[in-house]
């Protein structure tokens, strides 16, 4: 290992972009085998909870995109489960709750 006097600055930054680009690369490999282990436990593990008639629930609303605030994210109007057509799907006939 050469000392930082010996070297030119051209080599002084190619060795320590190898450095960085070392580090980078390992932290990289060790975070995606992390988020591969966490997902296949959650996946696992993971459950749905049915939403049974009756339960008052909030729609997204899809109008719009990015980073917003809590309260942009969801219509102001909580709406009321109805039916679940499919058991084998998550989706739900809602109607908006009055009053």
């Amino acid at each position: 290992d050469t000392q930082g006097e010996d070297m030119t600055n051209d080599e002084w930054v190619k060795e320590h972009w190898k450095r960085y680009k070392y580090a980078y690369d390992l932290t990289k490999k060790h975070t995606e085998v992390a988020a591969s282990k966490q997902k296949k436990n959650n996946d696992r593990t993971a459950k749905t909870a049915p939403l049974l008639p009756g339960k008052r629930v909030l729609i997204l609303n899809k109008k719009f995109r990015g980073r917003h605030k809590l309260k942009d994210r969801w219509e102001s109007i909580p709406h009321i489960v109805e039916t679940q057509p499919n058991d084998d799907i998550p989706v739900y006939v809602v109607t908006p709750e009055r009053g």
